[in-house]
Formats: C-alpha cells, structure tokens, sequence
C-alpha cells in the first residue's frame, strides 16, 4: 500500500511537470517582434528583452530588424542629433569659445618684441655726391638693401591711449663700385656701406576698436656708420671707416590684430606661447643723423615699411 501511495505521488508530480510550461509569466511582453521572427528565422542578432523599446518595432524592407546602429537602421537615424549630450553645433561653440579668450588678452601684454623692414629712400647728402653716385646708381653692382629693424616695446600704461617705451635697432646695407676721381669711371673696388641705427623712443598707441590701433612713437636716435673697401690691404689706415653720429628718428605705424580677427590662431599662439597678441604693422618712420666724423655727411627722409608685433604677457 504504501509502495503505491508513492507511486502514485510521483506520477502526479511528473504530470505537473509537463504541463504546459508557454504559459506568460507576470510582466513578460507577449508581442515582442523579436520572437515573432524566431518563426521565420532561428537566428537573430538580438537577445530577448524584457522592456518594449521603439526600435523594437522598426524592421526594414525585408522584414527584418536591423541591428541597432546599422545604416539603415531607420529608429536610430531618426534621433541622431536630439540628444542632450550631443554637440548640436561644435564648429561654432569652438569659435565663440576661441573669440572670448583672445578678447579677454586684449591689451593685457606687459611688454613686446617685434621686427621690421623699411625701403631706403632716405637722402644721403656729402659734399661730392659719393654716395648717391657709388650706390644709388644704375649700375648693377649698385645695391641698396633697406633697413631692418628689431625693437622692443615696454609698457607703463594701458587704456584706450597706452604709453610706451620702445628701443629700436637695426641695420642698412649698401654696396657699389668705387669711381675714380678725375673722370668719375667706375672702378674695381668694391666699397660696402653700413649703418646701424638705435632710436630710444616714448610713444603712445591709441586703440579703435580690438581690431586696429594707431601707434606714434619719437626720440633720439644715434647711428655707426661702417664703411669698407676692398682695393686696400687688412690692416691698412683707410681700409675700413668708422664713424659715429647723432639725430632723432620718430614713426607711425598702424596695428593691425591678427589674432583678434583669427581668433583660433590667436588661441593657438596663447597655449604654445606667451603670446598674447600678434600684429600686422604699416610704418612710416623719419629720421636725420648728421655729426658724423666726416662733417659734410647727413642721412635724413622719411621711409616706408611693414613689421610684425609680438605682444608678451
């Protein structure tokens, strides 16, 4: 009796067991289209989910769910772009971003350094017109190089007009044929010419805007003159000439902000430099030496020229 009271307990328990297991359980999604397609296909990308999403829902032509992130995967296209974390427009941000920081550095720099070439149409005046004839000739060994120039600028105030102190120095070269005295033919001495001036200036720079500025700068100025020639021995009293001389040089010169206007170029130069502004400079600069050692000599006009400002912080 008892072997069959067991008997039969296992029997029911077994029955129990293979009922019908397909019943749903609570919370479980009965339309999910993923198990819709296991009918047409065994394979699916997917693993069953629990949560009915849109994407769920979305197949393609075929009938197929496409995997999320597809290219043709229509839900995903259809939120690129809206969500919170995504940069709508990252171009522009970085460019305003770039603009207020190189706003910020406007006129903050304590000091400069910059450099600049001006043409020589200055006026070389002697008495026998020595100059003019050996290097400002036609002749093509004639050559006149210009004057280059490297300055440095040290503020002591800032505000619409700064005030400034700038030192100037720099360098013009010429060179030419020597010509002989009886009858002015050129001949095959080589004579080269330098001058070196220094201009110890007080300026002030008026601002119009972040953009553009206006800057005028004047003071005295002192200058070497260097003169050598080839048809004498080294060592020899009248092989090289040197001389020194006095005047004043002033300038205006019209500043123009590159990394204001090219604010990401500006920001560029702030974080791999101390860079804090680069500038474009249009320059007109007079000047007049005379004193020199040969009395009769004086160098004086006004030239053209163009430079470049590196603001420091």
């Amino acid at each position: 009796m008892k072997n069959s009271l067991k008997v039969l307990s296992l029997l029911m328990a077994m029955n129990f067991t293979m009922a019908d297991t397909a019943q749903n359980l609570s919370g479980q999604i009965t339309d999910s289209p993923y198990e819709n397609q296991k009918e047409e296909s065994e394979e699916t990308p997917f693993l069953s989910g629990t949560h009915k999403d849109k994407a769920l829902s979305v197949k393609d032509s075929k009938g197929n769910i496409p995997a999320p992130g597809s290219s043709n995967d229509s839900w995903t296209n259809s939120i690129q772009g809206q969500s919170a974390f995504i940069d709508q427009d990252n171009s522009n941000y970085q460019e305003f971003s770039n603009d207020e920081i190189v706003k910020k550095l406007h006129k903050k720099s304590k000091s400069a350094w910059g450099f600049s070439y001006y043409m020589d149409t200055y006026d070389y005046k002697d008495a026998d017109n020595l100059f003019n004839r050996t290097f400002d000739s036609d002749s093509a060994d004639s050559t006149q190089a210009g004057y280059l120039m490297m300055n440095y600028r040290r503020n002591f105030y800032r505000g619409f007009a700064d005030l400034f102190f700038q030192l100037d120095a720099g360098f013009s070269y010429n060179t030419g044929k020597g010509l002989f005295s009886d009858d002015n033919s050129e001949s095959r001495t080589t004579i080269n010419f330098w001058v070196i001036p220094i201009d110890f200036m007080l300026g002030t720079k008026i601002h119009l805007g972040r953009y553009v500025g206006l800057s005028l700068a004047g003071g005295p100025s002192v200058a070497a003159i260097l003169q050598n020639r080839s048809d004498r021995e080294e060592g020899a009293d009248d092989k090289d000439l040197r001389q020194m001389g006095t005047g004043y040089a002033a300038q205006a010169s019209l500043d123009i902000s590159l990394s204001q206007i090219f604010s990401s170029y500006g920001n560029y130069l702030k974080n791999n430099s101390e860079v804090s502004d680069l500038s474009l400079s249009f320059i007109g600069r007079t000047m007049q030496l005379s004193n020199f050692k040969k009395e009769d000599l004086e160098i004086s006009g006004t030239s053209i020229g163009v430079g470049f400002k590196f603001e420091l912080l």
